[in-house]
């Protein structure tokens, strides 16, 4: 006689309890064992299995099954629980995603995202040169394939109100005065509604209107600039960023691997709950490592963990700089 086969591969005539002969169970209790030592933004991932062909209660041998996979800690959804089918045309949204999704109202900008906004590299076109270093060439042809602006920041920021620290302003405008160029230097006025240098106030004691700066930004870029991009960005004083409050134990692990301006930043961000934007990929791993390593010390799952909020820019973009003299 042939015996029968349910949709797992499984033979239902057989009363064999080993779930290691159960392909779905096996891969259920590998994947639940690799997420016990992974952690996705501070939490344990979560197994999930979606079987669209399966309805529970109508076989005993599958609805056994299922909750074997249940068992090893991972979640099924069956046919009978999952929403009602939609066109094309809306899944597709929901399937690509928003990499804008989660952002906090207002932003907590780090120094690499200062000089992004403000770069030539940014705004334009830039003609290679042969003293250009060589991350600036990389930039240059990432510009070429992926405008950062229009494609990534500009959908982030823009209808945001934006702030960053005194640290983090401070360090941008001794980069600037250093190697900006002339635009790169006005841009970063705008950025902070300053006078017609970095770091100057204006003349007159008043503050230039939000409508004139982001009329000047537009003047200054090839591209288009959202009308709802909100300038100046405001900068946080070095008192309110270290002003006390609780944060994890870990925090003092976390704090210990950064700089002195990355602290300023980042913890400022975790401190009041801001979305921190950055293209420092390596801070960012540091903090998550930092983190992983004490959650792991204190035997915490990190379900509940509630760290820093930080949105990675996968490219980044610096000033052009300046040639350097050559002796003769």
């Amino acid at each position: 006689m042939q015996s029968s086969k349910s949709a797992f591969g499984h033979d239902l005539d057989s009363d064999d309890s080993d779930d290691g002969r159960i392909p779905l169970v096996r891969t259920a209790d590998d994947l639940v064992k690799a997420r016990n030592v992974v952690r996705v933004r501070y939490a344990r991932p979560q197994v999930l299995f979606v079987l669209p062909k399966v309805r529970r209660g109508r076989e005993a041998h599958i609805d056994n099954i299922l909750k074997r996979i249940e068992a090893t800690g991972a979640t099924i959804m069956t046919a009978d629980m999952l929403p009602p089918t939609t066109s094309l045309a809306e899944a597709m949204p929901l399937m690509l995603g928003d990499h804008c999704a989660g952002l906090t109202p207002t932003l907590n900008i780090d120094c690499t995202i200062l000089l992004a906004l403000v770069s030539d590299l940014s705004h334009d076109h830039v003609e290679r040169a042969e003293w250009f270093h060589k991350a600036t060439l990389h930039q240059i042809d990432s510009e070429e394939r992926e405008c950062l602006l229009p494609s990534i920041l500009y959908p982030a920021v823009a209808g945001r109100a934006l702030v960053c620290t005194e640290e983090a302003a401070t360090r941008m405008h001794e980069i600037v005065a250093t190697i900006g160029t002339e635009t790169e230097r006005m841009r970063t006025a705008l950025l902070f509604g300053e006078g017609q240098h970095p770091g100057t106030l204006r003349t007159n004691g008043e503050s230039e209107s939000e409508s004139s700066l982001l009329a000047r930004w537009k003047a200054s870029s090839s591209y288009d600039t959202p009308s709802s991009l909100r300038l100046p960005v405001r900068i946080v004083l070095a008192e309110d960023v270290s002003a006390p409050t609780r944060l994890p134990v870990c925090a003092a692990q976390v704090r210990s691997v950064l700089t002195a301006i990355n602290q300023s930043v980042f913890m400022y961000g975790w401190r009041v709950g801001l979305t921190t934007v950055t293209s420092n990929r390596t801070v960012l791993k540091a903090i998550e490592n930092a983190i992983d390593e004490a959650l792991n010390k204190a035997g915490d799952d990190g379900h509940d963990f509630d760290g820093p909020k930080i949105w990675l820019v996968g490219t980044a973009r610096s000033l052009i700089g300046k040639e350097k003299t050559r002796k003769q």
